[in-house]
């Protein structure tokens, strides 16, 4: 196998495609935590722990903490229902 040209291009191909995949699951709880997530990714959040955002992506830095802070505060409050 390690001789094999086919296997090694076969493999090394699989390992491009699947690279990107396996980064994300080695980070997966820095996607939950909303000081950490990408900013997309934090809209997402906001959408799914119900935090009010106007949907659009934040437009400075300001604006991507508010949104951080939203999707943290409205976690919590679902952690106290």
């Amino acid at each position: 196998f390690a001789d094999d040209d086919l296997a090694q291009r076969f493999v090394g191909g699989l390992d491009e495609v699947l690279a990107p995949i396996l980064n994300v699951l080695d980070c997966l709880p820095a996607y939950f935590d909303p000081a950490l997530a990408p900013v997309d990714f934090t809209r997402w959040l906001a959408e799914w722990v119900g935090a009010e955002t106007d949907g659009d992506a934040p437009e400075d830095a300001e604006a991507e903490a508010r949104l951080r802070h939203a999707v943290a505060a409205a976690a919590r409050l679902h952690r106290v229902r």
